[in-house]
């Protein structure tokens, strides 16, 4: 009788925290929505852009899916937009500079920098071992 109350006990206190997560996450991603002044109509594709594989994983019975398939559309839309962008706001400029200059604005570093005013990295749904990477990077560049 004691171990089965222990293990409901236990059922119960876990599924609580998962409830207090999932309301901390909707609270976070309406904070997210606010500061870049977007409201998203569907919050499961807002919240899949927000996963990384790591934390699918973990998490696999929830049916959640990461965001590399989104990442692979995005990096698509900002590569014709900053190619539009450069076409018609330097038109004197040869195709191999434009190449160039579209390279640099689309690339990693670059979009990175752009992500820290809104510290998009603490909104990002990541496993544990991802987030035990970030914390000692953060370390690392406090010091």
């Amino acid at each position: 009788m004691g171990r089965c109350f222990a293990s409901q006990h236990l059922l119960y206190i876990r599924l609580k925290q998962k409830a207090r997560n999932k309301m901390k996450q909707t609270k976070d991603l309406k904070e997210l929505e606010g500061k870049i002044g977007y409201t998203f109509k569907d919050k499961t594709l807002f919240k899949q852009a927000l996963t990384h594989s790591s934390y699918a994983n973990e998490h696999r019975h929830e049916g959640l899916k990461d965001n590399e398939r989104l990442e692979f559309l995005g990096d698509a839309v900002l590569e014709i937009i900053s190619s539009e962008y450069l076409f018609y706001n330097y038109p004197d400029m040869a195709e191999g500079e434009m190449t160039k200059l579209r390279a640099s604005i689309v690339c990693e570093p670059t979009l990175a920098l752009c992500t820290h005013e809104i510290s998009l990295g603490s909104y990002l749904f990541l496993g544990k071992g991802r987030r035990a990477d970030r914390r000692k990077k953060n370390r690392f560049y406090r010091i």
